[in-house]
């Protein structure tokens, strides 16, 4: 639930509550201990945006996901949250580097000129239509090979 949604519902509420004839003083006791509630929440996110900025000193607030304020309104500290997001997502990348590299590894040679060009049946199979249209000549010349 986001912080307006949360806001209004707290309107309706205390409205729903004048509307049932509770006394002005109760309503405003009330609103005051919503109010120091408010306060305690502020204070300990910023306790919690110091722990984290003391951690990751590079950190803007907001570049930090939503998911991560969200999980630490139940309580879990938002430096510990931001740090396993951080490794995740850290991991993540790193998986994708390495895969990347594995598939340039396995990519098609690069070839500079078409006389140096031979395809196998494989290779050709394995192209893109881009790489295909790219060395059509070649592909060419190497079928004539193919049938020998």
């Amino acid at each position: 639930m986001n912080k307006e949604t949360k806001k209004l519902l707290l309107e309706l509420e205390e409205a729903e509550k004048l509307n049932e004839g509770q006394s002005q003083a109760e309503f405003d006791i009330n609103e005051l201990e919503e109010l120091r509630r408010d306060k305690a929440l502020r204070v300990n996110l910023e306790k919690e945006l110091n722990i984290l900025k003391e951690i990751f000193p590079d950190i803007d607030a907001d570049t930090i996901p939503d998911t991560v304020f969200e999980e630490s309104d139940n309580g879990k500290g938002l430096a510990a949250l931001y740090a396993l997001f951080y490794l995740k997502d850290m991991k993540q990348k790193e998986e994708t580097a390495k895969k990347n590299e594995e598939n340039s590894a396995a990519a098609l040679p690069e070839i500079t000129s078409e006389e140096e060009a031979y395809f196998t049946p494989e290779m050709v199979k394995a192209m893109s239509q881009k790489e295909i249209r790219k060395n059509y000549k070649a592909i060419m010349k190497s079928m004539e090979k193919w049938s020998k």
